[in-house]
């Protein structure tokens, strides 16, 4: 009798050992499909000092006031690009493969929606980027911008012109170490405008198809994408050096942004609706759009015709005017934190 209650209890250990190991197991797979900037926001990720609600004391305007002294430095984005000081440049950014499957998490991080990629993953490294020539930038994740209204959901404008949103997509240089952290210099981002209306693109249906299963801050999945393919041509680019568009801000990331918008359905744009941010409010509440800067004295290149139509671009006496002042960027030359009761748009 002590025989067999032995056995059972080896067994019992057995499982419980087996189990505790696939536990573990899923959870280190888990958290590999994370770049080391979620992880650290992953803390808490519903419960912020800084929103995008522009009538809040730690809304946009005022992020520099509640510990985010990077979000007041003088290369921040997103911009208004003001085309006719867009100078050209050739330059051809490529991905070395975009014929696979995408495997990640999509998460509700409290601010917005996001793919993370897995680790695992080994292609779209994207090469030839400007000003990081001998460098490879591999695809981190993406994430979307957006607001219920519709022409203001884009970060960036061309001439005070926006979207319904932004897809942004988040690359960290490719050779670094593991050991070594990723510094801003080392990020390039891919802004893709988004048009509501039209077609999905086959690949991004499931990112917008399964919002109801994160519409809670703080939830995530597992996700297959099929093969981005649009990324296999990216067509005309703007580019220039600006900064992250949320908290903390930093400066000294390449920005690419693509000229023709891409569409998504209406049907897709409204499941973005079941998503609830760190506030427990409904994305419609407040979107999570940060106003545009203005270009002020930076070089800002496209790889098509412009107005100057050449490179011979000076800006080392340019200064901001009342005349140059673009409509949408007059906030930024006010006193703009304590002009949010105004409700500044």
């Amino acid at each position: 009798m002590l025989h067999k209650d032995s056995n059972w209890e080896l067994l019992g250990h057995f499982i419980i050992r087996t189990f505790a190991i696939l536990l573990v197991d899923y959870f280190v797979n888990y958290l590999e499909s994370f770049d080391d900037f979620e992880l650290a926001s992953m803390d808490d990720p519903c419960h912020s000092n800084w929103s995008y609600d522009r009538r809040s004391p730690n809304g946009p305007y005022c992020w520099n006031t509640v510990g985010y002294t990077n979000c007041n430095g003088s290369e921040q984005s997103p911009i208004n690009i003001e085309t006719d000081k867009v100078c050209y440049s050739y330059f051809k950014p490529v991905y070395d493969d975009v014929s696979k499957e995408l495997h990640g998490v999509l998460l509700n991080s409290g601010h917005d929606p996001k793919f993370s990629v897995a680790k695992t993953e080994l292609s779209y490294n994207l090469y030839n980027v400007p000003s990081r020539l001998n460098k490879t930038f591999r695809l981190k994740q993406f994430h979307m911008h957006l607001q219920e209204e519709e022409g203001n959901g884009s970060e960036h404008m061309i001439n005070c012109k926006g979207y319904d949103g932004e897809l942004h997509f988040v690359h960290h240089e490719n050779e670094l170490p593991a050991c070594i952290p990723i510094k801003h210099e080392n990020v390039v981002v891919l802004a893709m405008f988004v048009q509501r209306g039209g077609k999905t693109h086959a690949s991004l249906k499931p990112f917008f198809q399964n919002m109801k299963s994160v519409g809670q801050c703080g939830s995530h999945m597992n996700l297959t994408l099929k093969a981005l393919t649009f990324l296999k041509n990216l067509g005309d680019l703007y580019t220039y050096k600006g900064s992250l568009t949320s908290p903390d801000c930093s400066e000294g990331a390449t920005w690419l942004i693509k000229r023709k918008p891409m569409t998504v359905s209406e049907d897709d744009f409204q499941k973005l609706k079941w998503l609830m941010w760190d506030n427990h409010n409904h994305i419609t509440e407040h979107g999570n759009v940060r106003p545009a800067f203005p270009m002020n004295d930076r070089r800002v290149l496209a790889n098509f015709n412009t107005p100057k139509g050449g490179t011979n671009c000076n800006y080392d006496n340019y200064e901001v005017s009342d005349k140059r002042r673009s409509e949408c960027t007059k906030w930024y030359f006010k006193s703009y934190c304590g002009h949010y009761l105004l409700g500044l748009r």
